[in-house]
């Protein structure tokens, strides 16, 4: 049974079957653009470049426990030479930073994983010029499953190419991922601003740092949306940068970091953050701090006083 598709595709610039498909977000598409040869194949790989692209780049679903559906991806290939293509689920978490990490065959998933619920076909193929490729994947949530948000992938991988009359392999591969949130029933929202700081460079040449630290605390992800703020004295805005949909997975933190464009002079500073992420409320956080003077060879010193973030749901 096919249930509600939160998202759907947008056109591509890939080519595509006859039959029709479904369409969303331009952001989705990819491209992943590589020259194939070292040494003696680089001449041959200026002519010969491999271009790929998959799409979707993302997709969310929301089914009920012991549903089902059938969805594809597709591979594309605008390149000028036929590419050998693995397919696998992959799970996947997400660093502090926001940086995927996708664990290598046969280590332990991390995170809120649930490959085991996905099936695809075919798990080999040969993508030729000019040509793409269909690759169709099954979601199974297993009977009693919980309400939860889950995340994983389909991971696309090019074979290493050999050069045209050589027995020595380029050793360059093309990676490529589908990611899939799947939401199961109707998991509730849980999460709250843990901490907003203000940090100095790490070293010369660095930027301070406004840096705010986001707390999943729920069964599902979340995406956060919003405001940061550095405000001097007399309540004057000093920096300010938006929060743009960053995404939250269950049981994790997320650190986001913003740079200022110049350093913030001594005197005291108030640092707050508004931050949309599907609660009843819009979570708020403040914190007051002072920069001292900057010493001779050192980078002024943040020291940071009061307020913690309010209770998840409610607003300062």
């Amino acid at each position: 049974m096919r249930l509600e598709l939160i998202h759907k595709r947008s056109l591509s610039p890939w080519p595509r079957p006859s039959r029709p498909r479904r369409f969303g977000h331009p952001a989705l598409r990819a491209a992943a653009l590589i020259a194939l040869g070292l040494g003696a194949c680089a001449p041959l790989a200026r002519a010969q470049a491999v271009q790929l692209g998959v799409d979707p780049l993302r997709m969310a679903y929301h089914l009920a426990p012991g549903g089902s559906l059938t969805d594809a991806a597709h591979v594309s290939n605008l390149g000028t030479v036929p590419v050998p293509m693995t397919a696998r689920i992959s799970d996947w978490s997400l660093s502090p930073r926001g940086t995927p990490i996708f664990p290598m065959r046969g280590d332990a998933a991390a995170g809120a994983g649930c490959a085991a619920w996905l099936h695809i076909n075919p798990a080999e193929f040969v993508v030729g010029p000019g040509q793409t490729e269909t690759i169709r994947y099954t979601i199974q949530v297993p009977a009693g499953t919980p309400a939860q948000g889950c995340n994983t992938s389909i991971l696309f991988t090019s074979a290493p190419l050999r050069c045209p009359g050589s027995q020595s392999q380029i050793f360059t591969r093309v990676r490529m991922a589908s990611i899939l949130y799947i939401t199961v029933g109707h998991p509730r929202v849980a999460g709250r601003l843990a901490d907003i700081s203000l940090a100095p460079p790490a070293s010369a040449g660095h930027p301070w740092q406004l840096r705010l630290l986001i707390a999943n605390t729920g069964t599902t992800f979340f995406r956060a949306s919003g405001t940061t703020e550095l405000i001097g004295t007399g309540g004057q805005t000093v920096a300010s940068f938006p929060i743009g949909s960053q995404v939250v997975l269950p049981a994790t933190t997320r650190l986001l970091r913003f740079a200022l464009q110049s350093p913030p002079g001594p005197g005291a500073y108030q640092l707050r953050a508004r931050v949309e992420m599907g609660l009843p409320a819009i979570q708020q956080i403040e914190k007051n701090v002072v920069i001292g003077p900057v010493a001779t060879g050192n980078a002024a010193a943040a020291s940071a006083a009061s307020s913690a973030a309010p209770p998840h749901g409610a607003t300062q």
